[in-house]
């Protein structure tokens, strides 16, 4: 399989998470496949599947829909714009990026995700995210100049 057959297979497996199973991301990446986001850094196909196998539980209808794709080498660089629904926020919608790196192989080998989740999780908590509001204005208006 090319790199760009491999990524858009791994883009595939993301907006199936419900299905996911072990062989269709053992296929896709090495066996040392790193996965980081603002949540998790882990490493390995079994420890790598317990993080979206508990995403899928939580998340329904998960969503990717990518705008963008970039390569530069061996590194596929992914805009995309998240929607799907937890149950206390509701619906949840947000931007981010993923660096996808390939090994000699054409297998992904680490997955690294950018995206804020101050903003798109922690403020619409209910209790953290008023707090942190707060501090965010405190912030901007000590910054501000006058």
């Amino acid at each position: 399989m090319n790199p760009s057959d491999t990524v858009a297979a791994y883009i595939n497996l993301f907006n199936c998470l419900p299905q996911l199973n072990h062989g269709s991301l053992q296929r896709l990446t090495a066996p040392n496949l790193r996965f980081i986001d603002p949540f998790h850094d882990v490493a390995g196909h079994a420890k790598v599947m317990q993080v979206l196998q508990h995403f899928a539980a939580q998340v329904k209808q998960p969503h990717f829909k990518v705008t963008h794709i970039a390569w530069s080498g061996s590194v596929c660089l992914l805009r995309w714009d998240f929607s799907g629904e937890l149950p206390l926020i509701g619906a949840w919608n947000f931007p981010g990026v993923s660096e996808l790196h390939l090994d000699s192989q054409g297998l992904i080998c680490l997955h690294r995700d950018h995206w804020d989740a101050g903003l798109y999780f922690y403020q619409r908590l209910p209790l953290l995210g008023r707090l942190l509001h707060w501090i965010r204005r405190r912030i901007q208006r000590s910054s501000t100049p006058k």
